[in-house]
Order: structure tokens, then C-alpha cells, then sequence
């Protein structure tokens, strides 16, 4: 390929040439005039020099005739690329300097690249060097009449240049199209030189006219224009072709009916679109050139670039139109936006739940204080830095977060997923999550939104809902067990010491009775155990002394722990009332400092401490089982191998033991926060594994002007009596054991299994009986209702009821209210004895 020099004063040109000429391969290099042109020429040596020939410093004639002169580049071929000197005078000139071609501006790029395939393929001898004095006097002619002509040409351009700015400067300021197209209707005729001008605006359709401008005829003969037949096939191409079309020497004359005047004549006309790259607005119509017979093509240029000046100024102006009622319509949008945004704002930053947005790999893009607070972290900004931080995990279980991004690539939704959170403080809070994901049109993913409720309370309140369903559910068991086997249980305890009595004190099988007595009792601790669990044993309140209670219970404790635990009690000074049942509190005691033993197998230290302690609002709202006021504490502590975060939330649930095999029934806890909550107190528990466990108990402080209850010994001693008893017991071994010892003490005994031979027995000899011993639940017939049948009858009967079932049943029957006598099950032979007498005597 060659080396191609462009001299040329025009950026533009050069532009033109290098890009066309070096898509063909060719190396070009470029100069702004001849004086350059010739330095580069002689430093590069190129294969072929395209230049222009009226350029400043020195013109190509100039630099084509030095270029000739010098023997290293001489020979060079010499394109010439002008918009001017194209007569045969300056072709002459151009040929003696050895330029025989002549490129005129503008071109096709074909005929460039024509001319230059040309130049470069041509073997010309260089023609001799023009002769100095002829050429000089030929090119200073040349040159003389083309700057003259070019002179005129400047002056005639810069007097419709100036015309242009001052319409423009003008119109710069003009809003509205049709005022736009006014008044390029009326200056038109000026800068063109004719004697009128039409403009006609098109509607959508390009067809019809909307708005119709005349200057120098009236509008009705405007209208006449493009209605003459001759006219409208020029009219039709103009517009179908976006091209301008002119004609002259027409002697047309156009009569308006409407205009008593002479008719305008029509000797030369010029139709210019009006036309962007989008649209056809219109055309301009330009009649009678003043001066001359016709339109040139100059004036064609003109019209043609004043009607898309026009066009592009009216585009504009409607377009300005439109947006300033788009600005409008926007800023409206933009207040309402901004309201919206201000309220949905304040939606997110004042919402309860916590709102936000994170990317797929699980950073926070945005979230709000609600979050931020619930998660225990000053504001979002402290938040997202440290949960973004690798190092901070959020969620407790990471597969959680695993779960939930699976479920949203799958679904892109997540409604109703709970999980647990970390606070900032390393607690844990129950989170709602509803998430989805957000993606582009393509489905890539961009990130995660949603939002997250607290639901901690709830969490709370479901699991100590299912303690109480628990607890529901072991009090029914215990309510069904407690009857039928406390009904066993006193048979075993009464013929056991029937048998015992029967024998004497120093009979060699007394031992083996008073083991099955001790079985016995073991077993009705048990029942009462599971009673007091689920809330449905009966019950003895009183003001006891908390520090009196432990001090009674210290030698016992001490016997009970062994030698190799220390114990250490500790209470201040002041006296710790509460209203708790006596042998509940001790359960309490002893329960958990068997834990404690069982805990410290190696040995260790058992703390007892009492205190009365405080609780305000702020503890409240921590602690919902308590409500504000004074409390008596008991905490208890041992120095043992402790439990584990993963046990401590079932140590209170019914048959939950960490005791090996045969070591526990998993009833002791359960049984002291049965016995708590019963007492309207609360529990707590810290444990670490190694570190040893502390229990602390809260009970309800009684008032300091209480005064305590003070028991009496139960007497030891079966008082008898000659009254009738009627006796109704459902369960023959309970009946038959009940009969024998009250038959032994001297009473008289009528025996039912039910209510209805009860009442048969009373009909027969009711005025006899003076004491009815029954049952209180019994089939067909209730205990309760069987009184009332016999008091109806005989209304001074004596009633003591028996009863092994829980306070549930018994508040049912209506026997726990005040002047009801009660004799729970099981019972010894002595106690029956007893409350009988204490019944039959009562006045």
C-alpha cells in the first residue's frame, strides 16, 4: 500500500480523506497548507499528494510549482481536491504544473478512490517546470478573479449569514411552533430576495393542511398555490421525496374569486420540505426571485436549509412544549413522589417489624431501626457493619440461612420461617421471617427484601403453653392414678397397722409391716408429688417463716447430704414471710438439695441463702412470670459437675432426668415448679458444666404484721363411739377396711357400694343413722348429690366425705368450700377414727 499525503486547511477534508483512503490499507500522513505540505513531503517522500489549492501561507499552485523544484520530489504525482478553479484557465495552470487531475468538492468517495488508484498506476513522464515569470503572471490572474469572486460571494453569504442570526437570535427565544413558523414565513422573503412565501403545516396523516402562512399575498390566494394543478405533482414529490423542486418562466397567474384586485402572477417558483429525520412537518413555497428569472441552485441550498432549519426549530419548539407540560406533569409526579417517599419512609424507619434488604451473599444493603433494635445494636449503620463483618454470624444455626437461600432460588419467596437470631449481646431472639428475591428482566438476582418480626414472646408463650398442656396432661393421669391408688395405698396402710396392732410393738414381723408401710408412704409421696406437679393437690397455705423452715430442716439436711458435702446457710437479718403450704416448702428444700448431692458425687458445698429482693418495671418486662414488688428469695448453689445450655430448657418437664437408670424419677423439679407456680412465685436457673448449678425461688413476700401459724401435734389415739354410720364406698377393699375399724372402735356400720343402696339402707332405717361416711365420686350417683338426697330426708345427719381424687375433682363436687368436712385418701386407722369422732362431735 502507499504513503499518501493530504494537504488540505480543513480538519474536516483531511478527516474525510484519511478515514476513506485508510480503510483501503493506505498509510496517510497530513499537513494544514503548502508551506507544511512541502516540509512534509520532502522529510516522508510519499507515493501521492492529494491537496487543496486556496490555502493560506501558500496555496497548492504555489506549493506544487516548489514541490517540482526540488529533484527529491518532484516526480511525486499531485492530486488536486478543490471546490474551486475549475475553469479551463485554472485546469491550464494546474496541468503545467504536472496536475492533471482535478477532484472537486464535495465528491462521491468512488470518484476519490478512483482518481487515487488512478494517480498511483500512472507512469507520466514530469512535464518540464513551468516557466517562472508566465506562471507567476497566469497564477496572480487566477488567483485575483477567484478572491474577487469569492469576495462577492462572502458578501452576498454574510448579508444572509447576518439575516440567519438575527432571526435566530430572535426566535431563540420563541416557545410556541406556530409563532416560530409566522415569523420564518415573513423573514424568509428577505433572505431569499422574493416576493412572497408560503408555509403550510401538515396534520399526522402528512396530507392535510392544519395551519397555513403567507408573506406578501393574503391567505386565501396563498391557499390557491398548491391547489393549482400544475403544482401538485411537485408538491406530492416534494413531500414523498423530501427533495426541493424549483421552476421558471411559469407566467402564472392565480385568480381569487374572494380579492376584487388584479390576479397575482406566478413567474418562478421553489418548494422546499419541511423535514427532519423523523418527520414531514410542512413545505416552504418561495415565488418570484427578485432581480433575475429564476432560482439558482444557491438559493435552492438555502431554501432548503432554511425550511430544515425551520423544521428542526418547530420540532424543537413543540418539543419544548411538551416539556414543560411533561416538567409540569413531572414535578406534580415529583411532589406526590416525594410525599409517598416521605411517607413510606417514615413507614420504614417507625415500623414495628424490622425491614430489609440484603445482597445474595448475605450483607445488609439497607435496613431500619426496628432491626436494628431488635437485634440490639444502636442504629442499622452499627448494625450492617458488624453483622457484614465475616467474622459476626447472625444467624444461630447457619444452616438456617443455608435453607431459607435454597427455598428463595427456588420459589423466590419465603412466608412464615422462623429461626433464631444473635443479638449483639450473644442472646437469642425467635425471628418471623417473610423474604423474596428480587431479580432484573432476565432473571439474574440482584438481592434479598423482606422483613422480620420478633416473635420471642410468643415463642415464650407457646412453650409455656405446652408446659401446661404437659402439666395438664400429667395432672389427668394423676387425678385418674390418685384414686384407684390411693384407695390401694390405704388399704396397705390401714390392715398394715390393723396387723401391727394385732401383733404388738415387739413382734418379730412388725419390722417386716413397717417396711410395708414405709412402701406405702413412698408411694403416696409420690402420687403427691405428681399432684403437686400439675397443680391439683389440695393445697394448706399458711405465714410461714422461710428462715425457720430451713433451720428445722438443717439437722435433717446435713443427715441426708453426708459427711462429704459441706453445708452453708445463709440469711440476713430481717424475717422472710411467706404464705406457702409447710410440707411444699420443705419439698422445695429437700428436692433440690438432693439434686445437689446427687451433683457433687466427689464431694462439694451446698449454699442455702434467703434475702428479700425488689423487683421493679424493668424486671417485669424481663421476667413476665413476676410482677413488680417485694419477693423472699431461696437460692440454692452447689459447687457441682453443672448442666448444659442444651439441658437446662427441659430440667422442669415431667420424667426429664439426667440421672442414670434407677436414680431418679424425673419428678423432682417438675415438682418444685409445680409447687412455685402454685405459690404464685417464680424460679430461675444458671448452670455452667464444671462450674456447679444455682436454683434461685421467689415467693411473694407476705406483710410484715402476718402473724405465723402454729400447728398442733396430731394426737395419737383412736377415740371410740356407739353411734350408726352408713358407710358408701365403691371399692370393696376400701369399704371392707373402713368397716372393720370403725366396727372395732364400737360403731355400728351400714356398708353401700353405690348411692342407690345407700339410699334403700336410708329408707329402711334412716332415723338410726347419725353419721354418712362417703365416697365422693362414685358411678350414677356422686357422693355430694347422695347427701343432699338424705339431708332433704333427714336434715341432722352428720356428712364426712372421703376422697382420693385432686382438688379439681373435689372443687367440681363442691367440697372444698367452707363447713364441707373432707377425710383425703390414703388415711390411717387412726386419723379415720378421729375425724369421725371430731364430725359426731361437732356442734
Amino acid at each position: 500500500m502507499a504513503t499518501i499525503l493530504v494537504v488540505d486547511d480543513q480538519p474536516v477534508n483531511r478527516e474525510f480523506l484519511v478515514t476513506l483512503l485508510g480503510y483501503k490499507g493506505h498509510r496517510l500522513i497530513e499537513a494544514a497548507d503548502g508551506a507544511e505540505g512541502l516540509d512534509v513531503a520532502r522529510r516522508e517522500r510519499p507515493d501521492l499528494i492529494i491537496s487543496d489549492i486556496l490555502m493560506p501561507t501558500m496555496d497548492g499552485y504555489e506549493f506544487v510549482r516548489q514541490l517540482r523544484s526540488d529533484e527529491q520530489v518532484a516526480s511525486t504525482p499531485v492530486i488536486f481536491f478543490s471546490a474551486h478553479y475549475l475553469e479551463r484557465e485554472a485546469r491550464m495552470l494546474a496541468l503545467s504544473c504536472g496536475v492533471e487531475q482535478i477532484i472537486t468538492k464535495p465528491c462521491e468517495p468512488e470518484a476519490v478512490l478512483k482518481a487515487v488508484d488512478h494517480a498511483l498506476e500512472s507512469q507520466q513522464p514530469l512535464p518540464p517546470p513551468p516557466h517562472v515569470e508566465e506562471f507567476d503572471r497566469e497564477h496572480v490572474r487566477i488567483i485575483t478573479d477567484k478572491l474577487s469572486q469569492k469576495a462577492y460571494e462572502l458578501r452576498r453569504a454574510n448579508l444572509r449569514l447576518n439575516a440567519l442570526v438575527e432571526l435566530n437570535q430572535h426566535l431563540a427565544s420563541m416557545r410556541n411552533p406556530l409563532a416560530l413558523v409566522e415569523k420564518y414565513c415573513q423573514e424568509s422573503c428577505e433572505i431569499i430576495g422574493v416576493q412572497q412565501s408560503v408555509i403550510a403545516m401538515l396534520e399526522h396523516d402528512g396530507q392535510t393542511i392544519c395551519h397555513l402562512f403567507a408573506s406578501g399575498l393574503d391567505a386565501s390566494s396563498a391557499a390557491l398555490i398548491f391547489k393549482e394543478p400544475s403544482f401538485q405533482d411537485a408538491f406530492s414529490a416534494v413531500l414523498k421525496k423530501r427533495q426541493p423542486a424549483r421552476q421558471s418562466n411559469l407566467n402564472l397567474r392565480l385568480h381569487n374569486p374572494v380579492v376584487i384586485s388584479e390576479p397575482t402572477p406566478i413567474n418562478s417558483l421553489l418548494i422546499a420540505p419541511l423535514a427532519t429525520r423523523s418527520q414531514v412537518y410542512g413545505w416552504l413555497a418561495l415565488a418570484n426571485k427578485l432581480g433575475v428569472e429564476g432560482f439558482t441552485e444557491g438559493d435552492e441550498r438555502l431554501a432548503v436549509t432554511l425550511a430544515s432549519q425551520l423544521a428542526l426549530a418547530y420540532e424543537n419548539a413543540k418539543l419544548y412544549m411538551d416539556a414543560e407540560i411533561r416538567a409540569d406533569a413531572l414535578e406534580r409526579e415529583m411532589i406526590e413522589r416525594k410525599r409517598a417517599e416521605e411517607k413510606y419512609r417514615s413507614i420504614f424507619e417507625n415500623a414495628v417489624e424490622g425491614i430489609f434488604q440484603t445482597t445474595a451473599t448475605g450483607e445488609f444493603i439497607t435496613a431500619n431501626p426496628a432491626l436494628s433494635r431488635m437485634l440490639g445494636y444502636d442504629s442499622p449503620e452499627d448494625m450492617t457493619t458488624a453483622i457484614n463483618d465475616v467474622a459476626q454470624q447472625l444467624y444461630v444455626d447457619p444452616e438456617d440461612r443455608s435453607k431459607l437461600v435454597r427455598i428463595l432460588e427456588e420459589k423466590d419467596v419465603v412466608k412464615g420461617y422462623e429461626v433464631r437470631l444473635k443479638r449483639r449481646n450473644e442472646s437469642v431472639v425467635w425471628a418471623l421471617v417473610n423474604m423474596r428475591a428480587v431479580r432484573d428482566s432476565n432473571g439474574k438476582l440482584l438481592y434479598f427484601e423482606g422483613s422480620v418480626e420478633d416473635i420471642s414472646e410468643r415463642k415464650k408463650l407457646e412453650e409455656q403453653l405446652l408446659q401446661s398442656q404437659k402439666m395438664e396432661a400429667v395432672g389427668r393421669l394423676a387425678g385418674g392414678v390418685a384414686h384407684d391408688f390411693n384407695n390401694l395405698l390405704t388399704a396397705i396402710i390401714g390392715y398394715s397397722q390393723m396387723v401391727m396392732t394385732g401383733l404388738g410393738g415387739d413382734h418379730s414381723l412388725c419390722e417386716n409391716i413397717r417396711e410395708v408401710l414405709d412402701a406405702a408412704r413412698r408411694a403416696a409421696a409420690l402420687t403427691n408429688q405428681l399432684l403437686i406437679f400439675s397443680r391439683k393437690q389440695v393445697s394448706q397455705p399458711e405465714i410461714l417463716d422461710l428462715d425457720e423452715v430451713i433451720s428445722n430442716l438443717s439437722r435433717m439436711l446435713k443427715r441426708l447430704i453426708g459427711e462429704d458435702i459441706e453445708v452453708e446457710i445463709n440469711a440476713s437479718p430481717s424475717p422472710k414471710l411467706i404464705k406457702a403450704d409447710l410440707g411444699q416448702i420443705e419439698q422445695i428444700i429437700l428436692n433440690l438439695s438432693i439434686n445437689a448431692r446427687d451433683a457433687m458425687p466427689q464431694g462439694g458445698m451446698l449454699v442455702i441463702e434467703t434475702d428479700i429482693v425488689h423487683f421493679d418495671d424493668r424486671y417485669f418486662g424481663e421476667h413476665l412470670d413476676l410482677s413488680p414488688g417485694h419477693y423472699v428469695m431461696l437460692a440454692v448453689s452447689d459447687t457441682g459437675c453443672g448442666m448444659g445450655r442444651g439441658v437446662l430448657p427441659h430440667i422442669f418437664e415431667p420424667f426429664f432426668t439426667t440421672k442414670g437408670i434407677g436414680k431418679g424419677t424425673g419428678l423432682g423439679l417438675s415438682t418444685v415448679y409445680g409447687i412455685v407456680r402454685q405459690s404464685g412465685g417464680g424460679i430461675s436457673v444458671y448452670s455452667e458444666p464444671d462450674y456447679g448449678t444455682v436454683f434461685k425461688i421467689y415467693f411473694p413476700r407476705a406483710s410484715e404484721d402476718a402473724e405465723l401459724s402454729r400447728k398442733a401435734e396430731e394426737p395419737d389415739y383412736m377415740p371410740e363411739g356407739t353411734e350408726t354410720l352408713l358407710l358408701v364406698e365403691d371399692d370393696p377393699i376400701v369399704q371392707q377396711l373402713a368397716a372393720s375399724i370403725l366396727q372395732t372402735q364400737g360403731y355400728t356400720v351400714f356398708k353401700a357400694s353405690d348411692g342407690k343402696e345407700a339410699l334403700q339402707i336410708v329408707a329402711e332405717c334412716g332415723s338410726r343413722i347419725d353419721l354418712l361416711l362417703t365416697d365422693v365420686v362414685m358411678p350414677q350417683m356422686s357422693g355430694r348429690e347422695l347427701a343432699e338426697h338424705i339431708k332433704n330426708a333427714h336434715p341432722g345427719i352428720r356428712v364426712l366425705f372421703v376422697s382420693g381424687y385432686t382438688d379439681d375433682a373435689l372443687l367440681h363436687y363442691g367440697l372444698l368450700n367452707e363447713g364441707v368436712t373432707l377425710l383425703q385418701k390414703p388415711f390411717a386407722p387412726g386419723l379415720l377414727a378421729r375425724k369421725v369422732r371430731e364430725v359426731l362431735d361437732a356442734t
